[in-house]
């Protein structure tokens, strides 16, 4: 996003066809002077075939005379049969500062002895060189660019193959700058085949036929701007178009070169949607200026992209408007930067107001888990007493009390052991996230195996049958992986149907960057209505005359596996058994 703006929505075809809007890849167009021609953005490249020194001053003098006016840098390069003292002259009648103009060096009226050929003979390298230090030495006086001409009468046959290679390099190098060229050359020098070179080399040729100037294209340059005309004009619509805010920029820069500021010369329709700042207010306006601070906004940013073409990325808080931009920069040649951006403000409030939503509920639950330890733990010594009281009671005086009160002291022992159990479990579901170990590789294999050992009794016991396939080393705490594996094989044990032995089958397969364990039993299965209901703390699906338990141990379950960056779900119907699956990280 550009804080800054110079945009026009006033779209025009240059005499070369190809469609742009003002500002549109490399700064506002320029006005020729040239009726025919009319305005050109910066890079246009043309020639003109003359026959007499009236047709150079037709169109080399009001060409100056607007460069000059636009604060423009300008370089005639002259031969016969209009000279420097003639062409000087020329342009005086229609300049009357010229003389103060040329002294303070906003324009160069040279021989092309002076430039071309400086050491008697043609560099096609050495005055391309020239070229852009001069357009160098211009932007660093704070001129708006480089607008220039050269004579070709002088040019010799001998030399045209070279002069014709320096046209392909030069045309290849204007395109790229803020440069305007218009190469002249005599119908008396040009034949057939210098005329189709010229025109080659050229977006478009000026002409004069019954006394008027026409504009000369060759047919691969028609079909050309045609194709170019109907992608820009592609472009254009995509462009406007858009959600996003695109702008096209310029960098400015001080008397001595130094980038200090940037403008915009283009921008879509979303630019006042994302900034709320009309492009009429912004066009032609500094950043600095337009925003009411001192350093541009992100300028160190767009200076780096604009200088060096590697693009960037980045979202940020931009005071003036009080809004969040998120912004692409991206640069196609020197000087000059592109955004992309969007206004993210929601986005980010959004954003912010769910990290403090998160956070809060972190303190809430770090608070809960250490009530539930501190309570846990507080309610174990006087549970401790009111069992070891009541076993006492129960020992020296069963016998001596009638059978109601007999049944009374089993209640408080029962009810009292239950809740010892259940708050022995309670104490273990807060400590997980608290006393857990940081996850490392780990053998699921040995400590499956250290688990079933455990189990030993109650698995011969139930008569069970206990399959286990590969196991792979994942990223775990150890003693919560087992205490996963233990909770789902004893529950496959204790959940078993009536004359059937047990069959629980643990095993582990690759999914994706996980691995997932699978633990499948044969037992009494879970309606899919409770599903999810079953890792729910202190949800019971039977009463405790049918099995015993807390109702916390999946919920235990849960919270370790979740803890590890896993998820834990299960696949059961009532009859056919449960399938418990998890997955951990592999290691």
């Amino acid at each position: 996003m550009s804080p800054a703006a110079d945009v026009s929505h006033h779209t025009h075809v240059s005499p070369s066809g190809a469609l742009s809007a003002d500002g549109m890849m490399g700064g506002r167009l320029r006005r020729t002077g040239i009726e025919v021609v009319g305005d050109v953005p910066w890079g246009a490249h043309f020639c003109q075939f003359y026959e007499t020194a009236g047709d150079l001053v037709d169109t080399l003098v009001p060409y100056f005379r607007e460069g000059l006016a636009a604060n423009e840098f300008c370089m005639w390069v002259t031969s016969a049969p209009l000279e420097v003292e003639a062409a000087a002259r020329s342009l005086r009648a229609s300049v009357p500062d010229l003389d103060e103009r040329i002294a303070r060096g906003q324009i160069e009226i040279l021989d092309y002895r002076d430039w071309y050929v400086r050491d008697g003979q043609f560099d096609a390298e050495t005055v391309l060189r020239g070229w852009l230090d001069k357009l160098n030495d211009a932007r660093r006086r704070g001129f708006e660019g480089l607008r220039l001409t050269g004579n070709t009468f002088w040019l010799e046959e001998a030399r045209w193959d070279d002069f014709y290679r320096y046209e392909e390099m030069i045309n290849d190098v204007i395109g790229q700058h803020r440069m305007l060229a218009v190469c002249t050359y005599s119908l008396a020098m040009c034949g057939a085949k210098e005329i189709v070179d010229v025109i080659d080399n050229h977006e478009f040729a000026l002409i004069k036929r019954g006394g008027r100037w026409e504009i000369l294209k060759s047919a691969i340059q028609k079909r050309a701007e045609e194709a170019l005309q109907e992608s820009e004009g592609r472009f254009r619509s995509l462009f406007a178009s858009m959600n996003e805010g695109v702008a096209v920029h310029e960098l400015v820069y001080d008397a001595d070169g130094r980038p200090v500021d940037y403008r915009i010369v283009d921008a879509n329709p979303a630019f006042e949607k994302n900034t709320s700042i009309p492009v009429e207010r912004a066009t032609g306006a500094l950043a600095s200026r337009l925003y009411g601070v001192e350093e541009p906004p992100f300028f160190e940013i767009y200076r780096r992209v604009a200088e060096t073409g590697e693009p960037t990325s980045f979202t940020e808080y931009f005071a003036p408007l009080d809004r969040h931009f998120r912004i692409s920069v991206v640069s196609t040649k020197p000087g000059t930067f592109a955004t992309v951006f969007q206004d993210v403000t929601e986005i980010r409030r959004a954003e912010a107001a769910l990290q403090e939503f998160a956070a809060e509920l972190q303190r809430s639950n770090e608070d809960l888990e250490r009530f539930a330890y501190v309570a846990s733990h507080d309610l174990q010594e006087p549970l401790r007493s009111i069992i070891s009281f009541s076993q006492l009671l129960e020992r020296r005086y069963r016998g001596r009390l009638d059978e109601d009160g007999n049944e009374y002291i089993d209640f408080i022992v029962e009810g009292g052991t239950r809740m010892q159990a259940q708050i022995k479990d309670l104490l273990a579901l807060s400590r997980v996230a608290t006393t857990g170990r940081t996850p490392e590789a780990t053998d699921a294999g040995a400590v499956l195996g250290e688990v079933l050992r455990d189990l030993t009794g109650t698995i011969e016991a139930s008569g069970a049958a206990i399959e286990v396939g590969p196991m792979p080393v994942v990223m775990a705490d150890p003693a919560q992986l087992g205490q996963v594996f233990a909770n789902l094989i004893g529950n496959a044990l204790k959940y078993r149907r009536a004359d059937v032995p047990p069959h629980v089958r643990i095993a582990a397969e690759r999914t994706g960057h996980l691995w997932q364990f699978t633990v499948t039993d044969n037992g009494i299965g879970i309606d899919p209505e409770y599903h999810d209901r079953v890792f729910v703390i202190f949800q019971r699906l039977h009463t405790r005359e049918e099995y015993d338990g807390t109702g916390i141990g999946l919920a235990i379950v849960k919270r370790i596996v979740e803890r590890h960056g896993g998820r834990i779900r299960v696949e059961s119907a009532p009859g056919e058994g449960s399938t418990f699956f998890f997955t951990m990280a592999p290691a």
